[in-house]
């Protein structure tokens, strides 16, 4: 009689320890979506949305795999770290790439914007050399509008 307690709660003991070995690892979690938020912040979303994308459903994957692990006897949360690993240094350089790709554009954006300053201080002189006869005044005024 002894000897089935011991071994009923030997058995106990041996599934709450098996059950409680895998631990999730939240604060990669909490780290790669910080950094998922920095990179939407650096507007991510709108710089480079197809790399955004596939970090964003990288996470999903990620969180999903661990809701799977969550519910099993034996957890492994050892392929979901690697993952959230990865993910995180992709996210990382989605930040970086946003900042960069923003300045490229507002640099572009600030050569067009002096190109069409050039362009309508020309259009300006050209217009004062045209020919001013009754023909003339009525082109030079539809051109203006």
């Amino acid at each position: 009689m002894k000897n089935k307690v011991l071994m009923g709660l030997a058995a106990i003991a041996m599934v709450a320890f098996l059950s409680s070995c895998g631990k999730v690892p939240q604060a990669q979690i909490d780290a790669t979506n910080a950094a998922i938020t920095a990179a939407q912040t650096a507007e991510a979303a709108v710089y480079v949305p197809a790399e955004f994308a596939a970090v964003q459903d990288s996470m999903k994957v990620i969180m999903a795999d661990v809701e799977v692990q969550k519910s099993r006897l034996f957890k492994k949360f050892g392929p979901a770290t690697a993952k959230l690993d990865q993910t995180l240094a992709a996210a990382n350089k989605v930040a970086a790439d946003a900042v960069t790709k923003k300045a490229e554009v507002k640099k572009e954006v600030e050569t067009l914007m002096t190109e069409i300053k050039a362009v309508v201080e020309e259009n300006v002189t050209l217009m004062k050399k045209a020919p001013r006869g009754k023909e003339g005044a009525a082109v030079l005024e539809a051109m203006k509008t």
